[in-house]
């Protein structure tokens, strides 16, 4: 049996509170190592609520310290950009290898993908 996928989530609002984070606890092999967003306490606060052990209010810092293999960008739209932009640069230097959404990143990115 393979290792969980490590996933960290980027943004504490109402899509990862409503979406995202149920589903990913739905899922066997996925372990949600780190909840990520500006306002440290809402990130805190949410990791408590779903059981998730880390908690950072710096995208750079749990793409560098959580060890995800993917980053699912909760933010809002106007931030995807740079979210999607860091978290495939992670991967780049052997961190975060798969980010979600595409959609929300410029047209160079979606066609890379």
């Amino acid at each position: 049996m393979s290792a969980a996928v490590r996933v960290v989530i980027v943004g504490a609002g109402a899509i990862a509170q409503v979406a995202h984070l149920p589903a990913l606890r739905r899922l066997p092999d996925v372990d949600v190592a780190a909840i990520c967003d500006n306002d440290a306490a809402k990130a805190q606060a949410l990791a408590a609520r779903f059981g998730v052990p880390d908690a950072y209010d710096d995208i750079e810092d749990v793409l560098r310290y959580a060890k995800a293999d993917a980053a699912v960008i909760c933010t809002p739209n106007h931030l995807h950009e740079s979210h999607v932009i860091a978290s495939l640069a992670a991967g780049q230097r052997g961190r975060t290898r798969w980010c979600s959404p595409a959609a929300g990143a410029p047209g160079w990115i979606r066609r890379a993908w």
